[in-house]
């Protein structure tokens, strides 16, 4: 009876470790894909290897007989055979997950750092702005009186009855004399 229980723990035991494997394997996917670095890429060799491992330990088992799984079953349980695998390929699905998150953290130190960089460029772009826009409007008022002031001269020297003649105006301006 024994046996029949603790072959039935053992299924049960193997099947939750072939999904963990493949919810590793998902994770990993990603973790290589995102971060190909040399580091990455060992302990993605070293998740692979304990993969092999377990899966070489399993093939072992399902290639016995009845009588041979019944007996591995009570004299070598999950907890004696497989355990140790299992928890390495847990171990390194976590070095994987652990090194991605260290990456992750250091692209995000990047980023912070880049856009702490443009966010001072365009201060400085703002402030020659600013004094561009106080230059304009000095000229503006500059512009501004001067223009003030010689509507004051021309509308001061001519009477507002008199109209000037256009061709008497046009015969004055030195511009327009030949030379």
């Amino acid at each position: 009876m024994q046996g029949i229980l603790n072959h039935a723990i053992l299924v049960c035991q193997l099947s939750q470790a072939l999904a963990k494997i493949g919810e590793a394997l998902q994770q990993t996917k990603l973790s290589a894909e995102l971060y190909q670095t040399d580091n990455m890429r060992e302990a993605i060799t070293r998740l692979y290897a304990h993969i092999l491992l377990f899966f070489q330990q399993a093939v072992r088992w399902y290639t016995m007989g009845p009588a041979g799984r019944a007996f591995s079953s009570i004299f070598k349980p999950f907890d004696l055979d497989y355990k140790d695998t299992v928890e390495q390929i847990r171990l390194c699905s976590q070095t994987i997950n652990d090194m991605a998150n260290a990456s992750s953290r250091a692209e995000i130190r990047d980023i912070h750092i880049t856009i702490q960089m443009q966010n001072r460029q365009l201060q400085e772009r703002d402030k020659k702005l600013h004094e561009m826009q106080l230059q304009l409007k000095e000229i503006q008022s500059k512009v501004d009186s001067s223009t003030s002031q010689i509507l004051q001269v021309a509308t001061s020297k001519l009477p507002i009855n008199i109209v000037p003649r256009p061709q008497r105006s046009f015969a004055n301006c030195w511009f327009c004399q030949a030379k």
